[in-house]
C-alpha cells in the first residue's frame, strides 16, 4: 500500500471532477444565481414601491382628515347660526302670540267686568222690587222706597 498516490491516477480523476464542476457552473449556478439576483431586486423594487404608497396613502389621509375636520367646524357652525335664527324667529313668534293672548284675556276681561256691572245693576233693581214686595206682604200694606 502506497502512501503517496499515483500523479496519473490524481490527474485522471481531476479531469472528469473539474469537468462537472465547470458544466454544474454553467448550466446551474450561474442561472439561479442570476434568478436569484433578479428576485432579491424585483422583491427590494417591490418594497420600495409598497413603501412609496403607503407614504402617499398616509399623506393623502392626513389631507382627507383635515378637509373632514374642517367640514365638520363649518357644520357645526352653520348649525349652530341656523338654531340661533331659529330661536330668533321662535321668541318674535312666542313674543306675539303672548301679546295677542293678553290683548285677548284683557278685552275678556273687560268685557266680563262690563256684563257683570249691568247684571248687578239689573239684579240691585229687582232686588229692590222684591225687597218691597216682600216687606207689602208681611206688613200687610204698600211700602215704597
Amino acid at each position: 500500500m502506497e502512501l503517496i498516490p499515483n500523479p496519473l491516477m490524481v490527474l485522471l480523476q481531476l479531469v472528469p471532477f473539474l469537468a462537472t464542476a465547470f458544466a454544474l457552473n454553467k448550466i446551474i449556478f450561474q442561472p439561479m444565481l442570476a434568478y436569484l439576483e433578479a428576485r432579491d431586486a424585483a422583491l427590494a423594487d417591490g418594497k420600495a414601491k409598497v413603501e412609496q404608497t403607503e407614504s402617499d396613502i398616509a399623506g393623502k389621509m392626513e389631507a382627507h382628515e383635515a378637509n373632514l375636520a374642517t367640514a365638520r367646524t363649518e357644520a357645526a357652525d352653520l348649525r349652530a347660526s341656523a338654531r340661533a335664527d331659529a330661536q330668533i324667529v321662535y321668541d318674535d313668534k312666542v313674543g306675539a302670540a303672548r301679546t295677542q293672548a293678553e290683548s285677548e284675556v284683557a278685552d275678556a276681561v273687560a268685557t266680563i267686568a262690563g256684563e257683570a256691572d249691568v247684571a248687578r245693576k239689573e239684579l240691585s233693581g229687582q232686588t229692590d222690587v222684591l225687597a218691597q214686595n216682600i216687606a207689602g206682604r208681611v206688613l200687610g200694606r204698600a211700602v215704597e222706597a
